[in-house]
């Protein structure tokens, strides 16, 4: 479900007194057409985003602030634009700014993904009983300290909103889920399997 992505990171220093927007964008054209060739190789036709930032600081400092770049050309007015940005982020993190102090331009980045997929929430349908199985194996129980004969469910049967106490097995045909003694199993909207320990 990850998006697939690929970023691409150039240093070009300069400093806002002397913003070269030619220069810079050439460097992020070029580093998003790379990026995009690598990444629309495995996207499979899927829609992409762009996001690009620079890390910046105060001359002579050595700690930097990652900011945002707009999309588009960048002009000469968004050193201002990206000064004042940078500024707000810096007082955010150390409560204080600092005057007539020219602004450094460090390291450009441009990260082409794939849009990510929303995520489903984890909540559940209405309790729906379990029939009982017909189905017993024999299992070691640690807690017990010997075989016992327990449960087993296929997995393909267990539906959203279902729910069983251990001890039990979830079988489906690459992996079985032992589900111990003291826990429980509940099934989510999206079909996963939710274990808890219980009370």
């Amino acid at each position: 479900r990850a998006p697939v992505a690929f970023e691409l990171v150039r240093s070009f220093q300069l400093r806002d007194d002397g913003f070269l927007s030619f220069e810079i964008n050439k460097i992020l054209q070029d580093m998003e057409r790379e990026a995009t060739a690598i990444v629309a190789a495995g996207a499979l036709g899927a829609q992409l985003e762009v996001q690009r930032a620079v890390e910046m600081r105060y001359l002579g400092q050595g700690h930097e602030i990652s900011v945002p770049l707009p999309a588009g050309e960048l002009q000469a007015a968004h050193a201002t634009h990206l000064r004042a940005d940078y500024e707000s982020r810096y007082e955010q993190q150390f409560g204080l700014r600092i005057p007539d102090v020219p602004v450094e331009f460090l390291t450009w980045s441009v990260n082409v993904s794939t849009l990510a997929e929303k995520t489903v929430p984890l909540n559940f349908s209405e309790d729906i009983p379990l029939p009982l199985s017909q189905d017993q194996r024999q299992v070691f129980d640690p807690l017990a300290g010997k075989t016992t004969s327990i449960p087993v469910h296929p997995r393909s049967k267990l539906k959203a909103g279902m729910q069983l106490s251990g001890p039990a097995l979830i079988v489906e045909p690459q992996t079985t889920t032992l589900l111990p003694r003291g826990w429980r199993c509940k099934v989510t909207a999206a079909g996963h399997l939710f274990l808890e320990k219980q009370a």
